[in-house]
């Protein structure tokens, strides 16, 4: 028998909007939905929908639980265009032992209705980055679009059990939000409020849902924008520094002669200043080039 290598290393790293790989691994031995049939999987048997995937550990915990849970609304799955695929590290004729002993006794009690995947090897775990040296995957799910690209990642090692609803409600707003371009809000269900778009209608939306009402805001061109320029506030320290000399004589004495020459202050010029200067021009302007060359 040949032996198996791992394709990745422990340093894996998988991020939302990153392809799935589907054609990463084309067999995985694995438990049909019925609970009786054994086979192996390809996984591009679940391409062009969306799909959630998890993987549990069945580390006698919160599995059972969580498993009858993805039962309980596999419907609701199904009406969303969503496939579930559970994945755990047993073989698959341990797992359909697991269906055969009572929801009582810890036990899944009865076929899932969905396929579970035995990824003995931890290959598919690799893969996806929530591999672990003990052998069992991280308590995880992925939700993949009918693009093939990863939309949403949770990983966790804790035995605290995951919210299905919550899972479903993100595969619904998902779906919902590809088809229509809308923006789902937080805690968004089917049928409620969306967030508009289109810029105005975006600023009505939060200022109806957390300030005034949109009928308070008159429509100016000033208000059609979130980003209002404002005037800047004057500390006070600074108008100290820009009062008039009439004001401030004290300030008048020092800006004299003395002042101007260090180039410290600058007067503006005067009627009588601009006449002397306007003179010298004029004089400057009759030398000849003969007359510099003398001066010089």
């Amino acid at each position: 028998m040949a032996s198996f290598n791992l394709t990745y290393s422990d340093d894996r790293e998988i991020l939302p909007q990153h392809a799935f790989p589907f054609e990463e691994k084309s067999a995985i031995l694995g438990l049909e939905r019925n609970g009786e049939t054994i086979r192996k999987f390809s996984l591009d048997e679940f391409k062009n929908a969306y799909l959630v995937l998890f993987f549990f550990p069945m580390d006698f915990t919160v599995d059972s639980v969580e498993v009858l849970a993805f039962n309980e609304k596999l419907d609701q799955f199904s009406e969303n265009h969503t496939q579930v695929v559970g994945v755990t590290q047993d073989s698959p004729y341990v797992t359909k032992q697991w269906t055969k002993k009572p929801a009582a006794d810890g036990g899944f009690g009865k076929a899932v209705g969905f396929p579970i995947l035995s990824d003995k090897d931890q290959h598919l775990a690799q893969l996806l980055g929530v591999a672990t040296e003990s052998g069992l995957p991280c308590r995880s799910v992925f939700i993949v679009d009918w693009k093939g690209n990863i939309r949403y990642m949770m990983a966790s090692k804790s035995k605290l059990g995951r919210s299905v609803d919550e899972i479903l409600r993100l595969a619904r707003a998902y779906r919902h939000s590809d088809l229509t371009g809308e923006i789902t809000p937080a805690s968004w269900i089917p049928g409620g409020e969306v967030i508009p778009t289109d810029f105005s209608e975006k600023i009505k939306y939060y200022r109806n849902k957390f300030g005034k009402s949109a009928a308070e805001y008159p429509e100016t061109e000033e208000t059609s924008s979130i980003y209002v320029q404002k005037t800047p506030k004057v500390s006070k320290k600074s108008t100290k520094d820009v009062k008039p000399d009439e004001e401030n004589p004290k300030r008048k004495e020092k800006t004299g002669a003395k002042g101007r020459k260090s180039g410290t202050k600058k007067k503006v010029p005067d009627a009588e200043d601009s006449t002397k200067s306007s003179k010298k021009v004029e004089k400057e302007q009759v030398k000849t080039p003969a007359s510099q060359e003398i001066e010089n």
